[in-house]
């Protein structure tokens, strides 16, 4: 989504199949003007820059690195303009990716057949999913809770063995007015 002075969320969107470093975003000839923020990925009825709504599920399923990207918010609070009349935008995460490394190929007696059913997660303080705003002109100001909560599950989809080393990936709040303390 992309704000300018003049419009609102304009969607955009990109080309490119896998992830990327570096991406082209193009919109359907519907933007004019400066654009000033933007954030990625689209939401549709984000009218305010200054509280776009961002959702982190409590329960995630983590099958591949792709299942969780769709809860990998950014954020970009300016457009620099290119000497080809284009725009670059540097987009920053305001989520934090925790990956989870579980190892019990060591363990002795672990029947073959035990698999991981899900992960969960609750924090002391702080919250690790649920609702949130993000103000696109001061993304050093984190995410802002509106109806966050401590806990976050993983489910694992395909219920991997145990036997064998599972590196589950999560997409969690990095709330920087209230972070999570384990």
């Amino acid at each position: 989504g992309v704000f300018g002075a003049s419009q609102s969320n304009v969607c955009f969107t990109s080309a490119n199949e896998t992830a990327a470093d570096e991406t082209t975003f193009s919109d359907t000839g519907t933007f004019s003007g400066t654009p000033s923020t933007a954030y990625y990925p689209y939401t549709e009825g984000a009218a305010d820059a200054a509280a776009v709504p961002v959702n982190i599920p409590a329960v995630q399923t983590y099958s591949d690195v792709t299942s969780v990207a769709a809860y990998d918010f950014k954020a970009s609070s300016s457009a620099e303009r290119q000497s080809d009349g284009s725009y670059r935008m540097r987009f920053r995460s305001m989520v934090t990716l925790l990956r989870l490394q579980i190892d019990l190929s060591a363990v002795s007696g672990l029947a073959a057949d035990e698999t991981l059913l899900s992960i969960g997660m609750t924090a002391g303080t702080g919250s690790l999913s649920g609702a949130f705003t993000c103000d696109l002109n001061n993304p050093d100001a984190g995410l802002t809770p509106v109806d966050a909560a401590a806990t976050l599950t993983v489910d694992m989809a395909g219920r991997p063995a145990l036997a064998r080393c599972i590196t589950p990936l999560s997409m969690l709040s990095r709330d920087s007015k209230h972070p999570p303390l384990w």
